[in-house]
């Protein structure tokens, strides 16, 4: 069975609970709680993984740098997802405070900033909601981040992994160019059975390469980062990072996270429609004069009339995606980069 991408959210993978705060609650820095669930088929090796901005070094993959996540020997419960001003200290009494009610340690919950800045607030208010945690409210994550303002595209995929049924649950945030520049998050959730270092793996191969093509994005931001999670429900052994099932699992990650960032790019310009623009820079010198030139074209405050007025610009069928071609001849480097223009612009047919 291929792997195919889902935009309904129906095919959730197992093993995961989520709460929220209730509609009309008191501000509370708390924004959200991602969990792995306790049930029969559970098992130690639920894994996380996270791809956070260099600091103050910059990674060859764009800028983000792995970054293991606090969590203990034993299986990791939970990741709380806090607003981004909160500082270290306050996260981990938050991650004190929301292991509690469910059950697990403090050294199990992980916390990662997500949505705008904020302050720590009273950190000895209870949150009891986090104790109603329930599988179906992860679904409800995608519109809670829209009643905020915040772009969010997510969708779903499933397929075949040596003979396992394996969902991926994806979500992606952030306000990107052509708009605006603001942090994305990208976060994974998946049933495979994955060791904490495939999981990494996973990351730094399906989903930075992919990320790394946005343009904008090439040096993050300090609240940019990418957060993968684990259950490990599905399968009958640890996935091996060399195996012919982890190669599908990989695959049908990128397009995943190819679909989830091309969808934010088209929201940027919402409410007005979108054209998605690839760009590819071939014959450069080197891959990074090839990528400074795939970014400033991306920048480029005339690109729309250029792909106007470019008889050599490709579109797809439907006239949503334009492809835009430069060759520098001076060189092997090339390098790609995808951006977006409102649907009234580079509108001209190939002949």
């Amino acid at each position: 069975m291929p792997f195919s991408i889902d935009r309904t959210l129906h095919d959730r993978p197992l093993g995961f609970v989520a709460a929220f705060p209730p509609a009309g609650a008191a501000r509370e820095p708390l924004l959200g709680w991602i969990g792995v669930a306790r049930h029969a088929a559970d098992r130690p090796g639920a894994a996380a993984a996270a791809m956070l901005p260099a600091v103050p070094a910059r990674s060859p993959v764009n800028g983000f740098a792995a970054a293991q996540l606090h969590r203990s020997s034993a299986t990791l419960r939970g990741v709380a997802f806090v607003a981004a001003g909160i500082d270290a200290p306050a996260c981990g009494a938050l991650a004190a405070r929301a292991a509690a009610p469910v059950g697990v340690g403090f050294e199990q919950i992980a916390c990662v900033p997500l949505g705008p800045a904020g302050t720590a607030g009273d950190k000895e208010t209870p949150a009891p909601w986090l104790a109603a945690a329930d599988a179906p409210r992860l679904g409800q994550l995608p519109e809670a981040l829209r009643l905020r303002g915040e772009p969010v595209a997510a969708a779903t995929t499933r397929g075949i992994v040596e003979g396992q049924l394996v969902s991926i649950w994806a979500l992606a945030t952030g306000r990107l160019p052509p708009r605006g520049r603001g942090a994305l998050r990208i976060t994974l959730l998946t049933d495979a059975w994955l060791a904490s270092a495939t999981l990494d793996q996973l990351l730094h191969d399906a989903v930075a390469p992919v990320v790394a093509q946005v343009a904008g994005v090439a040096a993050p931001l300090a609240d940019d980062g990418l957060l993968a999670l684990a259950s490990g429900v599905a399968g009958a052994a640890t996935l091996s990072p060399d195996s012919l099932g982890f190669d599908a699992l990989r695959v049908a990650t990128a397009a995943l996270t190819q679909a989830l960032t091309r969808d934010l790019l088209a929201r940027a310009l919402a409410p007005a429609e979108a054209r998605l623009v690839q760009i590819s820079v071939v014959g450069a010198r080197d891959a990074a004069q090839a990528i400074a030139e795939a970014e400033a074209l991306a920048a480029a405050n005339d690109l729309a009339e250029r792909l106007a007025a470019d008889r050599s610009v490709r579109r797809s069928k439907d006239g949503r995606q334009l492809a835009l071609a430069v060759d520098l001849r001076c060189g092997t480097g090339q390098a790609t980069r995808w951006t977006a223009v409102s649907s009234g612009a580079g509108a001209h047919e190939r002949v």
